[in-house]
């Protein structure tokens, strides 16, 4: 459970940059015209929730489906899915960072990681929210409910930091470089920090799996 803990607010601190560096890169860097009108950045956070519309209902029939084939992944794989596809989601804006040093990014870049963010959240967030109330004591089910909630807040206030993070990741206003870099200079090494760090985190769950399939005793 405290595994399950943290790997969820690991998750949602990078997730959560979606309402900071992400919709600052959206009102500064990225093309935000359509036809011949330019639309509000905030815009781009209706993505989530209309992906979450979309494909709630795939998840469901595809974890469903691999059940009866013998092939539905665990929770704690699915908490590593999560991760994978939140890490992969970043890729896109590894590029789109890397396309705004020339001008402004495509829009294209933003909806992409919005999208794959999303099948993440679709990983991790309900499988995660069943796994509480199955593995809890009942007498101490809604207490943990409320700590996996807690942990939530306790995300955002890391993401709050990483967003803080990423203002070191640019130049100075009087030009100077910046004070931090991850392989490539700027953004896009920030963006690449976000793609290696959910990365990581999935394959430390991952080859937990087994270990922690075991301690849930046949729960799914």
């Amino acid at each position: 459970m405290i595994l399950a803990i943290l790997g969820n607010i690991m998750f949602w601190a990078f997730f959560e940059q979606a309402g900071t560096t992400l919709n600052v890169f959206a009102q500064a860097n990225t093309d935000r015209h359509l036809f011949g009108s330019e639309f509000p950045a905030t815009w781009y956070q209706s993505v989530n929730p209309l992906a979450i519309v979309v494909f709630a209902p795939v998840f469901s029939w595809l974890w469903v489906r691999l059940d009866k084939m013998g092939l539905n992944p665990s929770t704690p794989l699915k908490f590593a899915l999560g991760q994978w596809l939140l890490g992969l989601g970043f890729i896109a804006m590894v590029f789109g960072a890397l396309q705004a040093q020339g001008g402004l990014a495509g829009p294209h870049w933003l909806l992409l990681v919005f999208v794959v963010s999303t099948w993440g959240e679709l990983c991790l967030s309900p499988v995660g929210l069943s796994m509480v109330t199955k593995l809890a004591p009942k007498r101490l089910q809604s207490l943990m409910m409320g700590v996996w909630f807690l942990s939530m807040a306790g995300a955002n206030i890391v993401a709050g930091q990483v967003a803080v993070l990423s203002r070191s990741f640019l130049p100075g206003e009087d030009g100077s470089a910046a004070s931090s870099n991850f392989v490539i200079a700027g953004l896009p090494g920030f963006f690449l920090l976000l793609v290696v760090l959910p990365a990581a985190s999935g394959v430390f769950v991952a080859a937990l799996s087994p270990v922690l399939r075991k301690m849930m005793h046949g729960i799914k």
